[in-house]
């Protein structure tokens, strides 16, 4: 059999490269043979320790409702979270949201971000934040007679899938469950 020469001096290149060139851990770097490799990190993980916090999940956070606010055919309120945890934390961004019935289960309606940006918020512990939330009252009792008045509020925070269950006392919400939802802040929400 004859081997081709070109051909198989091509396959060795190839070669090489898969089992060393290409792996992080080889020692070099494709810069060529004796250049260090960089060992990087994700871009948050040094953010996080050099600012001595990492992001609060639902295990260590709280959530209520502020007061409720209400004219000509709006509401607002607030959502509120409050570290419990034993060390300092962050959100950052929005919670997510959603209209539950007494069990949890979710319910008709939508969620939409507004306001901005969305800035880092630490949380030592026992201290609060909080995202602004605002919806219409139903306009007509059909409307109303469309989703019934959930129980609870889900409350997602950021980064996270846990959800955190509130108590909702404030009525049926009108445009079909829709909520409009602020980025978290720091303190308790207005008075």
């Amino acid at each position: 059999m004859k081997l081709n020469v070109m051909g198989g001096a091509a396959l060795g290149v190839v070669l090489v490269a898969a089992l060393t060139g290409c792996r992080a851990d080889a020692g070099t770097s494709s810069g060529g043979a004796g250049a260090p490799v960089e060992a990087r990190e994700s871009p948050g993980s040094t953010q996080q320790r050099a600012a001595g916090a990492e992001r609060c999940t639902a295990d260590v956070l709280r959530a209520r409702l502020g007061g409720l606010d209400q004219a000509a055919g709006a509401a607002s309120s607030a959502v509120v979270v409050v570290n419990v945890g034993a060390a300092s934390c962050y959100v950052r961004g929005y919670p997510g949201v959603a209209f539950a019935d007494a069990d949890g289960g979710l319910m008709l309606g939508s969620s939409e971000r507004v306001g901005g940006p969305a800035t880092r918020v630490t949380l030592r512990p026992g201290a609060s934040a909080w995202a602004g939330i605002d919806w219409t009252a139903p306009r007509t009792p059909a409307e109303a007679a469309y989703v019934h008045a959930p129980r609870l509020l889900t409350v997602i925070p950021p980064d996270d899938t846990v959800k955190l269950k509130v108590p909702w006392t404030f009525g049926t919400p009108g445009d079909r469950g829709h909520i409009r939802i602020q980025p978290f802040r720091a303190g308790t929400g207005p008075s």
